[in-house]
C-alpha cells in the first residue's frame, strides 16, 4: 500500500486553517507517511471499517502547469460541519458513505456516523495504522478483526 507524506510546513498551515493541532501521533504519520487506506477498530465489539485518510491541503499543479491548492482536512471537515456536533476540531479520515474519523478539541480521536442524531455519542476507536489484507477482509465480511 502506498503512503502519503507531508512537510512540517503543510501540516501547520493546515493546523493553522482549522485553529488547533493534530493529535502528536497523527502528526507523526502524516511526516512519517500515511497509508490512503486505514482501519478503525471498534472496541465493543472487535469489528471494524475501511476509512480513507484525508490530507493537509497542498499545492500540485495540473497538465498545464497551473498550481492549485488540493482540498484539504479543513475543507473537507466543513463540507460537514453543520451536521457535527460541537467539539470537533477536524475530520481526518472517512469511509466514503459520510462517516468520519474526527480529532475532538480535546485531542481524542473518535467515529463519527453521519446518520446519528446530533445529541447522539461519538465512538471511540482504536486505529489500525498499517492494516493487513486479513483486516481488509475481516472488515468485508462483518468479521471482528484478527
Amino acid at each position: 500500500m502506498r503512503k502519503r507524506t507531508y512537510t512540517e510546513d503543510e501540516i501547520a498551515a493546515e493546523e493553522q486553517r482549522f485553529g488547533g493541532a493534530l493529535p502528536e501521533e497523527l502528526r507523526r504519520r502524516y511526516l512519517e507517511g500515511i497509508h490512503q487506506e486505514i482501519v478503525v477498530r471498534f472496541p465493543e465489539d472487535g469489528r471494524g471499517a475501511v476509512a480513507f485518510t484525508l490530507g493537509p491541503s497542498t499545492t500540485t499543479t495540473d497538465k498545464k502547469g497551473r498550481a492549485y491548492p488540493t482540498p484539504g482536512l479543513t475543507q473537507e471537515t466543513e463540507r460537514s460541519r453543520d451536521l457535527m456536533p460541537a467539539g470537533v476540531l477536524v475530520a481526518w479520515a472517512d469511509d466514503e458513505s459520510g462517516n468520519r474519523a474526527v480529532v475532538m478539541d480535546d485531542g481524542r480521536v473518535l467515529w463519527w456516523w453521519h446518520d446519528a442524531d446530533p445529541g447522539d455519542e461519538l465512538e471511540a476507536v482504536e486505529i489500525v495504522w498499517d492494516p493487513s489484507p486479513e483486516a481488509f477482509d475481516a472488515v468485508e465480511n462483518g468479521e471482528p478483526l484478527p
